[in-house]
């Protein structure tokens, strides 16, 4: 027997073609498939296949690989669940000699091109322990997966279009920071159990007055269609901009999670320009995920409210209506909290602005043990969970330093 290792994907991939094209039965196993160049020819000799089995774990696999060989009888696939389908089998039955693809190329477009990969092609007597071994190993795998209909296809379209998201996230890194604060648990270790002893422990404002503060917020937000629409005074309450008068007698500090009365450009476009503000706001959904792209649309938006003002809206102000229309996936970063945040996140406050919040301190929010907590079936932790983001006002908050 010769072995002979493919040095290249292109390697890989030209003597698959070549060995489809000279071979008169081929027994292939694969993890997964995507439609490229092998496929094509896979379809075009489909008739010389006695085994074909397509794997379909992490619904990598194309809908369309399978539908084109919906029809084929020698073709069938490996479910999605159980055990992981893993194989990388590719024989051919070449008449006086007999050959085999084995390695880590799956049938997909990725495997051929981008993907840093490694296989090697042997070649010798059919009668060879090695080809007798791959063989029974295909047809086994072939004979434990499944014929599929176009009503198990409908299906899995189904399921690969509920796991795309998922799909997407998984391949990208997002780095962090260790905390520069001397604790036991930085925030990313924190359970949950931690995370809301924490919370409870803010000795400068009560839980039961956070709580409220943040559900009074919401009520308002829906109040109207838009926040540009809500009278004055709401407008002031979301905003953190409400003075003392209007706090006694809604027996609500609505100043708690960022008290913004001291931004006189801010203040006055809540009061006489919120329409861009609204624009801003109406960038993030009320309810499920919060995309990079939903946030960037927000920076825009709520930035050129300010072209015209005295002084620029800036991170504090930006978070804070962030936070309180989202208080599970913003925290507002203002001056009695900014150094503690910073710190526990491992940023450098003084460079936080509203154009890198989102890398430097939701996305690794996101990362957090506490904050990827299911919701608690406990009410207070419940309500604790539902601003859990901006809840990090609690543990940081230092009345010192305003």
């Amino acid at each position: 027997m010769n072995v002979t290792y493919l040095n290249d994907n292109k390697t890989v991939k030209n003597a698959i073609l070549r060995l489809t094209e000279k071979s008169s039965s081929m027994a292939w196993s694969v993890a997964w498939a995507t439609e490229n160049d092998i496929v094509d020819s896979a379809y075009k000799f489909r008739d010389k296949f006695s085994h074909l089995v397509v794997g379909t774990h992490g619904y990598i696999t194309s809908p369309a690989v399978l539908e084109r060989f919906l029809d084929t009888p020698s073709f069938k696939v490996n479910a999605p669940s159980g055990p992981l389908f893993h194989p990388k089998i590719y024989t051919f039955d070449l008449g006086d000699e007999f050959a085999a693809v084995i390695g880590s190329h799956n049938l997909t477009a990725s495997a051929f091109s981008s993907n840093i990969e490694a296989s090697v092609l042997l070649t010798g007597s059919r009668n060879e322990q090695v080809f007798q071994e791959l063989c029974a190993s295909v047809a086994m795998q072939w004979e434990n997966a499944s014929v599929i209909d176009e009503g198990w296809l409908y299906v899995y379209k189904a399921n690969c279009r509920r796991v795309l998201p998922s799909q997407v996230e998984l391949q990208r890194w997002v780095p962090i920071k260790k905390t520069s604060l001397d604790i036991e648990l930085s925030a990313q270790d924190m359970d949950w159990s931690v995370f809301v002893a924490q919370v409870k422990g803010d000795t400068t404002h009560d839980l039961q007055g956070r709580l409220r503060v943040l559900e009074a917020v919401v009520k308002l937000l829906r109040k109207a269609d838009t926040f540009g629409a809500l009278d004055v005074d709401d407008r002031k309450r979301i905003a953190g901009t409400a003075g003392k008068t209007i706090a006694d007698r809604d027996k609500v500090d609505w100043a708690w999670f960022g008290a913004m009365s001291s931004s006189g450009s801010f203040a006055n476009v809540v009061i006489e320009r919120p329409e861009g503000l609204s624009d801003a706001l109406e960038c993030i959904p009320f309810a499920g995920p919060v995309s990079q792209e939903d946030y960037e649309r927000f920076v825009d938006k709520f930035l050129a409210t300010f072209v015209d003002a005295s002084r620029s809206g800036g991170i504090a102000t930006g978070t804070r209506l962030l936070a309180m229309k989202r208080p599970d996936q913003f925290v507002c970063v203002d001056g009695p909290n900014k150094r503690g945040i910073c710190a526990h996140f491992g940023q450098a406050r003084t460079t936080l602005k509203l154009e890198n919040y989102w890398e430097r301190i939701v996305e690794p929010i996101r990362q957090t043990r506490w904050w990827l907590e299911p919701r608690p079936l406990d009410r207070t932790e419940r309500r604790i969970w539902d601003g859990r983001a901006a809840m990090l006002d609690a543990i940081h908050y230092d009345p010192s330093t305003r």
